[in-house]
Parts: structure tokens; C-alpha cells; sequence
């Protein structure tokens, strides 16, 4: 239940910043955004510790700290995230440490996952550096770009994938919904 909230609520923020687009007839995003991507990353971390995820975990504990980090773009330094960050990887991979759960599925399958599931999570990293070089100062969250957009095309096909491989529904539902919005915006940032 706590994955399918979390899940929820991802598809809640695309259709917020779709529906802002659509509005404005650009690709912008609200501060909404990215409070519901914190919930969602959060719920997410903690469906993905239960189920021992590793890569969801370590991927949705980092976009915690980033989705953080968008709606507080005027408060601590570059040094503060970065510090948070690896912190929080430190964690995670420590809890992993003792508790490896048994592989099921060969190990060629979960290469291909992870591929999905770090450039799906690797959309927030080039959006916050992004913002962090541009130091966006018209608005306190953070824009998407047109990069945002694509790797978020190739993390949600890429993870869905695996996701629909190994039969992780919960997890599989993000990407598949996704697909709407990205392409929409892609097609915004086009005309502009």
C-alpha cells in the first residue's frame, strides 16, 4: 500500500506540471512539483527498504535529498547537498550490507534494472546541477529541462521494462504513466 501511495502521488506531480504546461503553453514547473515528489520519494524509499530494493532505495533516498534541495534552492550551499548526499548513500548501502536478499532472476536482468532505475533517478541529478550552474533566481523551484525530459523518457522505458520483467507492479506503474507527460513536454520545449 505504502508503494502504491507513493506511486500515486508521482503521478499527481506529472499531472500538476502537465496541467501548469498545458496553461501556460510551456514546460514549467510549480512548487507543488516537488512537494509531492518528496512524499513520493519517501514512501517510495520506505516500500523499497521493506522489500529490499536496493536500487530503488539508493535511487529514491538521493532524489529525497534533491527533491529537498528544489524547493530550498536559496537555503544552504552546493557543499551542504553534496555532504547529504552521501551521507544518506553511506546509509542505505550500509543497510544493505546486512540484509542481501537472495538473487531470483539472472544477474544480466538486474544490470539492465539498474541501467533504468539510475538514469531514472539521474534525471534529478542533471536538473539540480543544472539549477545549481544557472542559479535560477526568478523562481525558488527548480525548472525541468529538455535533458530532464529524455532521460526521464529512457529511465521510464528502460525501468518499465525490468520492472514488468521481474513483476514489480507498484514500481512498474510510475514509468508507465510517465510516458504522457515526458513526451509532452518534450514537444513543448520543440515549439519553443
Amino acid at each position: 500500500m505504502i508503494g502504491l501511495v507513493a506511486q500515486l502521488l508521482f503521478g499527481m506531480r506529472f499531472l500538476v506540471q502537465w496541467r501548469a504546461a498545458e496553461k501556460a503553453g510551456s514546460s514549467i514547473t510549480p512548487k507543488l512539483f516537488w512537494h509531492l515528489s518528496l512524499a513520493g520519494n519517501t514512501l517510495l524509499l520506505l516500500h523499497s527498504l521493506i522489500h529490499l530494493h536496493f536500487a530503488m532505495s539508493l535511487a529514491q533516498s538521493l532524489n529525497c535529498i534533491l527533491s529537498w534541495r528544489n524547493l530550498n534552492l536559496h537555503r544552504g550551499t552546493v557543499m551542504h547537498v553534496i555532504l547529504m548526499l552521501l551521507f544518506t548513500a553511506f546509509s542505505v548501502m550500509t543497510y544493505f550490507a546486512f540484509h542481501i536478499p537472495d538473487a531470483v532472476l539472472p544477474t544480466g536482468i538486474h544490470l539492465f534494472g539498474m541501467i533504468g532505475i539510475i538514469a531514472f533517478g539521474m534525471r534529478f541529478w542533471v536538473q539540480w546541477w543544472q539549477i545549481e550552474q544557472n542559479k535560477v533566481e526568478h523562481n525558488q523551484s527548480g525548472q525541468l529541462t529538455e535533458s530532464f525530459w529524455w532521460i526521464s523518457l529512457f529511465g521510464a522505458i528502460s525501468s518499465g521494462i525490468y520492472f514488468f520483467i521481474t513483476e514489480d507492479w507498484v514500481n512498474f506503474i510510475g514509468p508507465l504513466f510517465g510516458l504522457i507527460p515526458y513526451s509532452r513536454n518534450l514537444l513543448f520545449l520543440r515549439r519553443a
